[in-house]
């Protein structure tokens, strides 16, 4: 399939107009108004037709398997917590760049 053009420089408008949106712009009511439909136009006149089992597949590994793995990262942080004694609530109350030294700190002793 061809790109076109005009549809990459309409998707790139709309990017550009999310992004002024969350900047709580004044125009927020007249960019709510139209642009989560144009992606769906967009999106719909892109879509090449695929096999459903094909798009679910797609789907799971794309979708399910980075969340299976976060889960699993994060409840190795837990763990690693409570075997030094701590609570998530521990996490919450440290400052970032002091967060980030501390996870490498609990699992280089482990």
């Amino acid at each position: 399939m061809e790109r076109i053009e005009k549809l990459d420089i309409y998707r790139g408008l709309l990017i550009l107009l999310v992004v002024v949106a969350h900047t709580h712009s004044p125009f927020n009511i007249l960019i709510y108004s139209f642009h989560m439909p144009a992606w769906f136009i967009i999106s719909g006149y892109l879509h090449r037709g695929q096999p459903w089992r094909n798009f679910v597949a797609g789907k799971i590994t794309s979708l399910l398997a980075p969340f299976f793995v976060a889960n699993l990262l994060s409840l190795l942080l837990l763990a690693a917590l409570q075997v030094k004694g701590l609570s998530n609530e521990y996490l919450l109350k440290m400052p970032l760049d002091s967060f980030t030294q501390r996870f490498f700190q609990l699992f280089s002793a482990l």
